[in-house]
């Protein structure tokens, strides 16, 4: 898992973390709002970087099968971020590979064993 940084500016606390290099090879970061406490700060620290890591698709372990679960990302996060020929080939991976043989999995009961 990423890492990021907490500090204290003007009273309040803020996060930033690593989200890549630009295309000159710079560094981007992102810096936001942590909170008024350094707990609440690395607390919302943690779940920026789950949920950058995850695509921007917070994940709820619940009831919903793997292959559920690929089609609510597909149609949440794919279409809204990727580019048109990824979109297109996303679809065609995780139907031939992936589905047939992880799908009916939940995503709750899903580990190293299954994978």
């Amino acid at each position: 898992m990423a890492s990021g940084l907490i500090r204290r500016r003007y009273g309040h606390y803020y996060y930033s973390f690593e989200v890549g290099k630009t295309k000159d090879g710079h560094r981007q970061r992102v810096e936001r709002y942590g909170g008024e406490t350094k707990g609440e700060a690395e607390s919302a620290l943690r779940k920026a970087l789950q949920e950058f890591e995850n695509g921007g698709v917070q994940v709820v372990l619940t009831n919903m099968s793997v292959s559920q679960y690929f089609n609510y990302w597909y149609e949440n996060y794919v279409l809204k971020n990727l580019k048109e020929n990824t979109q297109t080939n996303y679809p065609n991976i995780i139907n031939k590979y992936t589905s047939p043989r992880i799908g009916k999995y939940k995503m709750s009961a899903i580990g190293p064993a299954a994978l």
